[in-house]
C-alpha cells in the first residue's frame, strides 16, 4: 500500500523484495499503476527471450529437417 501525491491509498503487486519501489501511473488513468524496473532488467528479460525464441526455432528447424530426411528415405538402415 502506498498514498500518491493526491492523498489516494494504492496496492501495488511487485516481484522485487525491496522495502520500497517506484511506482509510476499515467495522470489520465489514474486507476492504471505499474512498477518502475531498472532498464538493464528489461534488457536482460529480453535477451533471454530472444536467445529462448532462437533456441525453440533451431529445434525445430533440426526436427523438421530430419523428419524431411527421413521421409525421402536419407536414412536406409532405419
Amino acid at each position: 500500500m502506498y498514498t500518491d501525491l493526491h492523498g489516494v491509498s494504492r496496492s501495488v503487486y511487485t516481484r522485487s523484495g525491496a522495502p520500497t519501489v517506484q511506482v509510476a501511473y499515467h495522470p489520465d488513468k489514474p486507476h492504471v499503476s505499474i512498477v518502475r524496473e531498472a532498464r538493464s532488467s528489461t534488457a536482460g528479460d529480453a535477451a533471454l527471450t530472444v536467445a529462448l525464441l532462437l533456441f525453440g526455432l533451431g529445434v525445430e528447424g533440426g526436427v523438421i529437417t530430419v523428419a524431411i530426411s527421413a521421409f525421402l528415405g536419407m536414412y536406409p538402415g532405419y
